[in-house]
């Protein structure tokens, strides 16, 4: 992967996780799921993050995303990232299109979709640009 190092305008991470967003749909799940599958999957989660955000260059974007609700696997994933990584930055999807992402998309620029309050699966995603 070290020739692609920096050349790719997007990489989208469809990152492993407890899918605690679609459980709605998978009712059974929840009661295989432990707090240590949790931590582990966020550990798993940062390592991958860290190594295919090597591949965006500058001015492109990361995109990272899972069927999750958990702030473990999503914000403190994301978050540490950032913390580790100040040459990105989260940059708010609404700025693509504020008409499809409006209403999932808090002002901290996170998306988000809320089984019990749009109707549907939970889902993050962070859009963030390397800068140039």
């Amino acid at each position: 992967m070290q020739e692609y190092s920096g050349r790719a305008d997007c990489v989208f991470i469809d990152a492993p996780c407890s899918g605690m967003g679609v459980f709605r749909r998978n009712p059974d799940a929840k009661w295989r799921l432990a707090a240590k599958d949790i931590s582990e999957l966020a550990s798993k989660q940062k390592e991958i993050i860290r190594k295919y955000s090597g591949l965006v260059k500058s001015g492109g974007r990361l995109v990272y995303a899972t069927c999750t609700i958990s702030r473990e696997e999503n914000e403190e994933v994301v978050g540490a990232f950032l913390e580790e990584n100040n040459d990105f930055s989260v940059i708010s999807p609404t700025k693509t299109n504020p008409d499809l992402f409006g209403r999932f998309t808090a002002e901290d620029g996170f998306f988000r979709s809320l089984p019990n309050v749009h109707d549907m699966d939970g889902f993050f995603a962070a859009v963030m640009m390397r800068e140039l």
